[in-house]
């Protein structure tokens, strides 16, 4: 898993990052099985990896991000 601090988070671009929302698309998608009901509400984003291409990583699945005081 990686681990990003905040810095490195929101150095990210805004086009790069969203979340999993409960939008209908993506309700159905959990409900056919394609997407796990627990990324819903999740930060994701892409990012290029040599070998794989571009990726879409989920929060607390791929990455997390130390949120720092």
């Amino acid at each position: 898993m990686r681990i990003l601090t905040r810095k490195e988070w929101d150095r990210i671009p805004a086009s790069y990052k969203g979340k999993w929302e409960p939008t209908p698309y993506n309700i159905s998608r959990v409900e056919s099985g394609e997407l796990p009901a627990e990324y819903i509400g999740k930060r994701n984003m892409l990012t290029y990896e040599e070998g794989n291409g571009t990726v879409l990583l989920t929060e607390g699945y791929h990455f997390t991000v130390l949120e720092q005081k």
